[in-house]
């Protein structure tokens, strides 16, 4: 534990936490070492071990500001990583984790939740959003993805328009995710070479070149377990094109706005907007309307004519 990225310490670092245990005395490394080993018993996994090192060390790091009289305006910030069953995938799995915030000056500490839709990518903006640095005006600002969730916290008006209008976009390899509200779209160009199908399948999850779900229950809840997971094979919402060619709509938008063909664009915001209306792409369907006589038990006529076969 001397051993540092700015060299090796001459003496053993105290903290108090860790090297000092709960009655003040300075055990050292190895014996605070052995202390983590002791609390996991005698079948510990490394997945014990590093349980307890976090907790250690997460509370090394309050005591340490509150020794100093500074928790309570230090903005603490706190994830854990993404599920193991879908690493590299995009179901919620892979992608989904939890996020907890501290900063009593602001939010107390009775504790409160936020619904809305928020990334890592929000983390920056947000904390320059803390720090007043706001504008290009500002010393040390720069554009960024991603976007300040401050003054939404115990804004009931702008939760909800963070929880229902907000997309979210992911991506991995050549498949990529857009998550607006409750929807959610995948596609997957190559299921021979995707994470994404490969997890799927070994989880039980839908699979497809083009994946639409409903993330929430009949009063905008978010379905997770154990209440059900809409991305399982046998629970997946099959919608009509209206609703897929919407968020692809949106997916598009963001996929050119990040190309790295084009100039950076921090200021194009890409949201799902009311449904377009529902029309054939082909001049078929409306001879066939004439005539009487429709193929709509067919998939790509209804593809082509969802309107005759009302599909929307």
């Amino acid at each position: 534990c001397m051993d540092t990225p700015e060299g090796l310490l001459t003496d053993e670092p105290v903290i108090k936490g860790m090297t000092v245990n709960s009655t003040g005395h300075n055990i050292g490394c190895e014996a605070y070492r052995q202390t983590i080993m002791d609390r996991a018993g005698p079948q510990f996994s490394n997945k014990e071990l590093g349980a307890i090192w976090i907790d250690d060390g997460v509370g090394a790091i309050l005591q340490a500001l509150e020794d100093n009289g500074q928790l309570n305006n230090t903005i603490i910030i706190f994830q854990q990583d993404h599920g193991i069953e879908t690493k590299k995938a995009l179901y919620e799995n892979g992608i989904r984790i939890a996020q907890f915030v501290h900063y009593p000056d602001v939010f107390g500490v009775a504790g409160m939740t936020f619904s809305g839709l928020v990334s890592t990518i929000d983390i920056g903006p947000t904390l320059f959003d803390f720090a007043n640095i706001t504008s290009l005006t500002s010393t040390g600002y720069y554009d960024m993805d991603g976007k300040s969730w401050k003054d939404a916290i115990g804004n009931t008006t702008k939760e909800t328009a963070w929880k229902d209008e907000r997309c979210l976009f992911f991506e991995m390899q050549q498949d990529r995710a857009v998550r607006c509200g409750c929807e959610k779209y995948i596609t997957i160009p190559d299921k021979s070479e995707s994470f994404t199908a490969t997890k799927g399948r070994q989880n039980g999850l839908a699979v497809g070149d083009a994946l639409y779900f409903q993330m929430c229950d009949s009063s905008g809840n978010y379905l997770n377990f154990p209440n059900g997971n809409p991305e399982q094979r046998r629970r997946r919402t099959r919608r009509n094109r209206v609703d897929t060619g919407t968020l692809s709509e949106v997916l598009s938008c963001f996929l050119n706005k990040t190309s790295p063909s084009n100039n950076p664009d921090y200021v194009t915001t890409c949201i799902k907007t009311d449904d377009p209306p529902c029309q054939d792409s082909s001049r078929m369907c409306s001879r066939r309307r004439r005539r009487g006589a429709t193929s709509c038990n067919r998939r790509r006529f209804r593809q082509k004519c969802p309107a005759l076969c009302g599909e929307c």
